[in-house]
């Protein structure tokens, strides 16, 4: 199973409450494992959040053993939204060079960007983060 914590959640508390809330609604199985990037709000709890999945229990007394692993820096195969961010911000910066318009927002050059994004960009992201498609 395979779930993704939104980038709403963007405090140490708010990503605690989120496993503590995970944790006692069943959504974990025993040996499953988390796999967390290395944004500061994750890792500024990590012992908790380690600690948590592995010594709860589930509704059976089952102990969960749930092992949780950070991706490494610069891992953009492993979490393809880096890849992205990176098509974003190579846009963007395109964007810059060719408009030379300098009263523009950054928010309507990201929304120009943002809106040019196409299906084959999607693809040509997964391919590059080694999902199969043909």
């Amino acid at each position: 199973m395979f779930y993704r914590i939104s980038y709403e959640i963007t405090s140490q508390y708010r990503v605690e409450s989120f496993f503590y809330a995970a944790i006692l609604a069943g959504y974990f199985s025993p040996y499953q494992i988390v796999i967390i990037d290395r944004a500061s709000t994750h890792l500024a709890c990590l012992d908790k959040i380690r600690s948590a999945l592995y010594y709860a229990t589930d509704q059976q007394g089952v102990q969960l053993k749930i092992q949780v692993v950070v991706l490494p820096v610069a891992t953009c195969e492993l979490n393809p939204i880096e890849l992205v961010w990176n098509m974003i911000s190579e846009r963007c910066k395109s964007y810059l060079a060719t408009h030379q318009d300098w009263t523009t927002s950054m928010h309507d050059i990201a929304k120009e960007v943002m809106d040019g994004l196409t299906y084959e960009d999607a693809v040509k992201v997964l391919k590059k983060a080694g999902y199969p498609f043909t």
